[in-house]
């Protein structure tokens, strides 16, 4: 169960900077749809597999009933109303909208390096698999925990080393990136666990520093911040808990490929969902930000766009500047693919701000990027927003988020009931057995990170 992870920052097309008002630019015409198969992963945290062929890209984006923005809402708290009047945000003047989430750079956990079982100083290597698994095997755990070399450990050993000597999640991670290789002679550069990183980033406080905390032992076991934010993505990638997800019902999987259904979300859902949740309320969404096979959950942290009109490329804050009737825009190229109903069209520029990761680890927090995505809206007479289509291929496939209050537990969770551990002594035997437990499956404590993320305060 895990998943890709991959940062684009060159997809920028076009600038959205300029007059206020307008300016004029060339809106170009749908791009032929590039087909490709190959195999792809799908992964939000609830272990369902899937595995089969498919081939990527559709003619049109439909606009499905699972496709619906309001398919988000069950997951937010405190919204009673959304809105899908054009003229409703053309009035006030809502062209713009930020998350009020306190994000932070997330710590990324390659496959194709152990995931959690990645130690420190393999961050920047060039070896590939199973290159890295002969340096595992040449240095097993039980050496450096013989020596105390504790500073050389991956996250994967230190949670280990709390329970026992036997390292189930260190194992677990180790044989699962070679069962990848084995079944696809080779282990794809972005395959990690962005699914986890994603709402990781917001779901839980900052660590701040790093801690020490018994082992099993009795000796003292450094956690760094980088080995506290592993270990909540983590938790996020592998534990249960509830989302709600449009653009597709996905069964879901590192290794597992896309229904045709999975592959685009309309321009609508995005558009919709961008200006209720983060524009009106100011919550944040994920989103695979890219209509390839590949899956790059990113949390989005905010959004500007402006409008454009279809006919004549003028671009503009002012909805009247772009808006047209369907009736007078004859050579339009998506005419025979309009949603019954269609009176009005419009083009958008939409500039989405993602989270940026932190691989090296560094003091900067919560950077963005931008990604741009061009489409049109289609309108009905009353002014809703009822379907659309992409203008650039490059768009997002789905958008998801978890359910607020929820938290991502083990089944073992639900059998802890005493405190955050103070890590000041051993752990009880209850919580190492239970540990262990979901070690074997590849899960970790929530109990364990929460208190490991309480110390880091």
């Amino acid at each position: 169960m895990k998943h890709s992870f991959l940062i684009i920052l060159f997809i920028i097309i076009g600038d959205v900077h300029g007059q206020e008002t307008m300016d004029l630019e060339r809106w170009k015409s749908p791009l032929a749809p590039k087909k490709v198969s190959h195999r792809n992963t799908i992964v939000l945290g609830n272990g369902q597999f899937h595995d089969m062929w498919v081939s990527i890209g559709r003619p049109k984006s439909g606009y499905r009933s699972e496709d619906h923005f309001r398919k988000l809402l069950p997951a937010y708290s405190g919204i009673e109303k959304l809105h899908s009047n054009i003229f409703y945000f053309d009035n006030i003047k809502l062209f713009e909208g930020a998350s009020k989430e306190k994000f932070w750079s997330y710590i990324n956990s390659p496959t194709s390096k152990g995931g959690l079982a990645q130690r420190p100083g393999m961050e920047n290597s060039k070896e590939k698999w199973p290159q890295t698994l002969n340096r595992f095997k040449s240095t097993p755990p039980s050496s450096l925990l013989k020596s105390g070399r504790f500073s050389d450990m991956s996250a994967a050993e230190k949670y280990d080393f709390l329970f026992g000597e036997k390292t189930y999640l260190f194992d677990h991670e180790v044989n699962y990136s070679n069962s990848v290789y084995k079944t696809f002679g080779s282990i794809a550069y972005w395959a990690g666990i962005c699914h986890g990183t994603a709402p990781a980033s917001f779901m839980y406080p900052e660590p701040l520093r790093s801690v020490q905390v018994k082992a099993y032992d009795g000796r003292s076991i450094p956690f760094s911040v980088k080995d506290i934010k592993r270990l909540a993505a983590h938790a996020w990638a592998e534990n249960n808990y509830d989302i709600s997800f449009i653009g597709g019902r996905c069964d879901i999987d590192e290794l597992g490929s896309r229904k045709p259904e999975c592959l685009d979300t309309n321009p609508a859902t995005l558009h919709l969902a961008l200006l209720n949740y983060i524009g009106l309320h100011g919550k944040t969404l994920i989103m695979d930000n890219a209509y390839d096979s590949d899956v790059w959950n990113r949390p989005i942290m905010g959004f500007s766009y402006k409008y454009v009109n279809p006919k004549n490329g003028l671009r503009s804050r002012l909805l009247k500047h772009a808006l047209i009737k369907r009736s007078e825009y004859p050579e339009d190229p998506n005419k025979w693919n309009r949603r019954i109903g269609t009176h009005y069209l419009v083009g958008v520029h939409m500039k989405v701000k993602l989270l940026f990761g932190d691989e090296e680890g560094s003091d900067s927090r919560a950077n963005g990027y931008e990604i741009h995505y061009k489409y049109d809206l289609e309108i009905d007479k009353k002014g809703r927003i009822v379907g659309g289509e992409w203008i650039t291929q490059y768009h997002p496939d789905f958008l998801w988020m978890v359910h607020e209050g929820n938290s991502p537990k083990s089944s073992e969770d639900l059998s802890i009931s005493q405190n955050l551990w103070s890590g000041k002594s051993p752990l009880s035997s209850k919580v190492k057995r239970l540990g262990q437990q979901a070690a074997e499956r590849g899960q970790v404590l929530e109990y364990i990170v929460r208190s490991l993320l309480e110390l880091s305060k």
